[in-house]
């Protein structure tokens, strides 16, 4: 599996971002990121939250 670029605080920060209202083209363009990678971060993060809910269940 390829690694990835961005270490978990990076991608917490960009999804905070996102949270907050900001676009994702706006975060794109102050964190060099692009719009493909935002999303995956954000399906891998939810598929997490929901999993991890499951289990606590």
């Amino acid at each position: 599996m390829k690694r990835s670029c961005y270490t978990d605080s990076q991608i917490m920060a960009i999804l905070k971002q996102t949270e907050a209202g900001t676009p994702i083209p706006a975060v794109c363009a102050t964190i060099v990121v692009r719009a493909t990678s935002v999303r995956k971060f954000r399906r891998s993060t939810t598929r997490c939250y929901v999993l991890a809910l499951n289990l606590q269940q």
